[in-house]
Parts: C-alpha cells; sequence; structure tokens
C-alpha cells in the first residue's frame, strides 16, 4: 500500500469494515464478537426513530411484560412517557414527564 497513492487507498477501504476515515485519517475499527455479552447490550438499545409529519423524534423500549417507555424529542423539549399494564394487557398506569432543553 505504500506505493499507491492514498487517494486510491481511501476509496479502495471504504469496502472494507474494519477501517472508517474520518477527518481525513484511516482508522482500524475493532469489531465486537457476537458472542460478546457488550454486543448483546449493544444490540438490544432500540434505534431511534423520526416522524417528519410532526417532526418528532422517538424511541419506543418495552422494559418488561408489565412495563414500557416511550421518549420524544421535539422543539428542544423532551417527554417521557411511562406505561404500566396488566397481566390482561390493559393499560393500569400512565405517567410522563417533560423537560426543556437549553
Amino acid at each position: 500500500m505504500n506505493k499507491l497513492p492514498m487517494d486510491i487507498v481511501k476509496y479502495i477501504l471504504q469496502y472494507d469494515k474494519r477501517f472508517v476515515i474520518r477527518k481525513g485519517e484511516i482508522l482500524q475499527i475493532n469489531r465486537i464478537p457476537n458472542i460478546d455479552e457488550i454486543y448483546s447490550i449493544l444490540y438490544s438499545i432500540p434505534e431511534k426513530e423520526y416522524e417528519p409529519f410532526n417532526d418528532v423524534t422517538f424511541v419506543y423500549m418495552h422494559i418488561s411484560d408489565t412495563k414500557e417507555y416511550f421518549l420524544t424529542y421535539k422543539d428542544y423539549k423532551i417527554q417521557l412517557q411511562t406505561f404500566e399494564y396488566s397481566d390482561t394487557d390493559i393499560i393500569t398506569r400512565i405517567d410522563g414527564s417533560t423537560y426543556d432543553i437549553i
């Protein structure tokens, strides 16, 4: 690789998942093995979703069979709602809090 121009090296490394180019520098990324406990923890984190019609970013988190969280972000405000369910999947309690982001 010492004889190839850097532009060609960067182009080739875009197809190799072990490397990433940040601020013009080539960085090696060490992947977490699938059998590692950290992998399963990171994999369980829910992805955020975006609703363009309402301009809301949200995450829905399933905690257990009886509890769930719904976290939304809009207009510099974060809202957290907690849903608790009975054994028959009927909502027994809803709590909500709103926090301003300054």
